[in-house]
């Protein structure tokens, strides 16, 4: 459309093996057969100027002979599932120049499945309504690189469940149960994250000696990534991670 604007589109039916987890789960007679994606693109991008650009996505994908498991008690799986997913990607990219970069990005997608199994359609598991996020980085000299890195995003689904206790009638070896009224039918709590960085970057006579020290999730807010049932305390036991700090050197010869 132009030196500074362009548009694209793109459009394809894919085919994704069978996990092989799945594969080994199933009797001989039980073939699963691949799971198709029918899915189209289209962008627009406007060149700011050669280190600035805006970039505009929307996507939609369809979702047939999706392998799932009707029910949770056998192991038996099926091609029955459907589902789709669309969405949107805003962003906002400065490349290095004049010592600093920097980029900042929206997402927005919905993605729904349907098991037919009788439980209607659901949010997928990794269906994460909104996506946020900030970068900047500065590079005073060839030695130094400070960069920082905010974070946010919608918490991911979880099962509305009824929990039910001393299942067993034995109240020598108490034990509790859930019962699942709704699949993804709630959220966990949003992920937030402030992670910064520091590169040191030494020129030898004979390659590059680089140290780094990153600080994820400065803030220290534990987010969760999934949720564990314990049978014998009736608890839910939250997987995830607060504050990770990691650091590492590498010599370059």
């Amino acid at each position: 459309m132009g030196d500074k604007q362009s548009v694209n589109f793109a459009s394809g039916i894919y085919f994704q093996d069978a996990a092989f987890s799945d594969l080994a789960g199933q009797s001989a007679a039980n073939k699963l057969k691949n799971e198709r994606t029918f899915q189209n693109i289209v962008g627009y991008k406007y060149q700011f100027s050669g280190d600035l650009k805006l970039v505009v996505e929307g996507w939609h994908k369809q979702f047939d002979d999706v392998v799932v498991q009707p029910n949770r008690v056998q192991s038996y799986l099926n091609n029955n599932g459907t589902g789709y997913a669309y969405g949107a990607d805003v962003s906002l990219t400065k490349r290095l120049s004049q010592s600093w970069y920097g980029t900042v990005s929206y997402s927005y997608m919905e993605s729904k499945r349907d098991d037919h199994n009788g439980q209607g359609r659901y949010d997928y598991t990794f269906s994460v309504p909104h996506n946020f996020s900030l970068l900047g980085s500065y590079k005073p000299n060839n030695k130094w690189i400070f960069s920082g890195k905010f974070r946010y995003s919608t918490g991911r689904p979880a099962d509305v469940y009824t929990l039910h206790s001393n299942v067993l009638g034995d109240p020598d070896m108490l034990r509790y149960s859930q019962e699942i009224t709704e699949i993804n039918g709630r959220r966990l709590p949003d992920y937030v994250s402030l992670d910064v960085r520091v590169d040191y970057n030494v020129p030898l006579k004979r390659g590059m000696f680089s140290a780094f020290v990153d600080l994820a999730n400065i803030n220290n807010q534990f987010n969760v990534n999934s949720e564990v049932f314990i049978p014998n305390t009736g608890n839910v036991y939250r997987v995830g991670l607060g504050m990770f700090p990691t650091f590492g050197v590498r010599v370059e010869l």
